[in-house]
């Protein structure tokens, strides 16, 4: 089976929870399936005509674009990138998280038709804080602008 995950950084420079869990994930699919992951880099900036760097860990294929203007802003190169990704006809796409990836980033995945997983990590969705935890690191009732 291909499969193309989507998320917002990878080791060696980044190394939270969703970036770990979906390394060890990719690491052990790998061992099945053909894996390949467009991620971005906060090592390097854009600047203009950078395009997607390639490389591997383990039996992962990893595709890393520049993090350091937000593609959110300007969701071209990251369009560009996931459109060339989905050539290759993969089987099922895995969104492991959305941050800094355009709003409609599933349009393309959606409109070839293609299965789409999203796993939710966290609440980035709904809060800004990601956790539903007041400043005081106390649950938080939802979100409220005037609390956030």
């Amino acid at each position: 089976m291909k499969i193309l995950q989507l998320v917002h950084g990878a080791p060696p420079d980044r190394r939270g929870g969703v970036e770990n869990s979906t390394r060890e994930l990719s690491l052990a699919l790998g061992e099945r399936h053909a894996i390949r992951t467009l991620t971005f880099d906060a090592r390097r900036s854009w600047k203009a005509g950078m395009t997607v760097e390639t490389d591997r860990d383990g039996p992962v294929t990893l595709h890393r674009l520049p993090s350091r203007k937000p593609a959110r802003r300007d969701p071209a190169p990251v369009r560009a990138a996931l459109a060339a990704l989905l050539e290759d006809r993969p089987d099922l796409v895995v969104v492991q998280h959305f941050m800094r990836f355009p709003k409609d980033l599933l349009a393309p995945v959606r409109d070839r038709g293609l299965p789409i997983v999203v796993h939710l990590h966290d609440l980035w969705w709904i809060c800004p804080t990601w956790r539903l935890l007041d400043h005081n690191l106390e649950p938080c009732s939802g979100p409220e602008p005037s609390r956030c």
